[in-house]
Formats: C-alpha cells, structure tokens, sequence
C-alpha cells in the first residue's frame, strides 16, 4: 500500500489530503498493469473505477458513427482518467487505450464521490481540475481557428519543453509516434508531415526518427505563439511545480 500512497500524494488532486484520508482511498485500490493496445474502458461503459497515471500514455478517443476515431487527449504521468462519469450518470463518455505498457493506480469511483460528499475542500480540488480541463479545452479551440498547422505542432513542441529550463536549446524525444501526435492535433497524417517539413523551414529544428533538436526555444516560441492570446509558458504547464 506503500507505493498506492506514494502515486496519490504525488498528484496534485490529492496532495493535500490527510494521511489517514490517503490511506483510506488506497485500501481498496490496486496497481494495474496495462499493455499497448489495451482498453482501459470504452465510451458508454458504467464506470465504477478511478485512474491515477502512475508510468505510460493512455489515449482518451471517441469513434465517429462512421467509424472514424477522433482523438480527444493523450494522458500521462500523473494525470486522472473518469473523473468525468462521476458528473455523468456514472458512464464514460469516451474510451481509454494504452499506447504502451502502462501502470495505473485504480481506486473505487464510490470511493472518490463519497470523498467529494464529505470534503468540501477536495472537492474545490476536484472542481479547479476540472476547470483546468476547460481552459485547456478552450485554448485548443482558439488554436484551430487561429493557428497554421505548423504553429499548432511548433505549439506542441513547446509544451514538452520544461518551462523553467535556462538552455536556449532542447532536443525532445516525442513521447508518442507522429501519427497518434497528428490525430491528436486534428490533422491527417500527410498534412501532419508538410507541416512539420514547414516548420523545420521556418524556424531551423532539425529532425531524426523520434528526436527533435530545437536550436532556439525562442525562436520557436516567437513563430507558434504570435496567434494566440495566452504568454509562454502557458500558466498549465506550471501547475503543480
């Protein structure tokens, strides 16, 4: 139960709880290992469990009635899968899946609202998460109607920078293949790779498989954030910091 504690205080939802109260959500929770390609749950299951990222990415989609799949969010270290169901009728309103091996602290949805019912200062947590989510939400919504394709993926880039790195240049690794990052960012995989040839164009970051070599994090900053009305770093990225 160790290691059950250690995953919940180390996420800001639940860093502020009372030891007795973070020993109580983690005596009927358990470590759950997941392999790439597993479902965690799909959209309109009944939800009785609560996720805590603790190692891997999981992709948060929705298929289209034609089939298609869209893909709403990638989570990962430390982020919360089924908070949601908890406001909605206890159902899922999208799919999990792992994109690789995963482990994942699952804690008793009834566990989390009986929380929510009986303290009021988790559950002022639990609605400035939420609002989180919103504004992240909202701020993508700005980008597709503002932003170039280009500038959206220099934007990405930028949000796997560390914000408080004092280096005026990276190299990232991309935590995920470009096809899953494409989706991600609402576009098809071809417009994907003109953009990315565009955006090595214009601001000089070199490219090889999975690396990103980023030779001026300012320059990069100047070229992606010019369409948007949020300053880099963006005030998410610093949560929890």
């Amino acid at each position: 139960m160790k290691e059950h504690c250690r995953i919940l205080t180390n996420t800001p939802l639940f860093s502020k709880l009372s030891e007795q109260g973070v020993k109580s959500l983690c005596l009927t929770a358990e470590i759950k290992n997941y392999a790439k390609g597993d479902l965690l749950f799909s959209a309109e299951d009944c939800a009785k469990y609560f996720y805590v990222i603790s190692t891997g990415f999981i992709k948060l989609f929705h298929t289209t009635l034609d089939g298609q799949e869209a893909v709403i969010n990638i989570l990962g270290q430390g982020d919360l899968l089924g908070e949601f169901a908890i406001f909605y009728e206890n159902t899922h309103l999208n799919s999990a899946e792992a994109l690789e091996e995963s482990s994942i602290l699952v804690l008793s949805l009834g566990d989390i609202k009986q929380l929510l019912e009986q303290n009021n200062f988790f559950a002022l947590k639990m609605l400035e998460h939420m609002t989180t989510i919103n504004r992240q939400n909202i701020k993508e919504l700005e980008h597709r109607d503002t932003q170039t394709t280009t500038q959206r993926i220099a934007c990405f880039f930028l949000r796997l920078c560390l914000p408080d790195t004092e280096s005026p240049s990276t190299i990232l690794r991309l935590p995920y293949n470009k096809l899953v990052i494409a989706s991600r960012l609402g576009m098809k995989a071809e417009t994907f790779s003109r953009s990315l040839e565009r955006l090595r164009h214009e601001t000089g970051i070199t490219i090889q498989g999975s690396n990103i070599h980023i030779k001026s994090i300012e320059k990069l900053h100047q070229y992606a954030c010019q369409s948007c009305s949020h300053s880099y770093p963006c005030k998410d990225l610093l949560a929890g910091r």
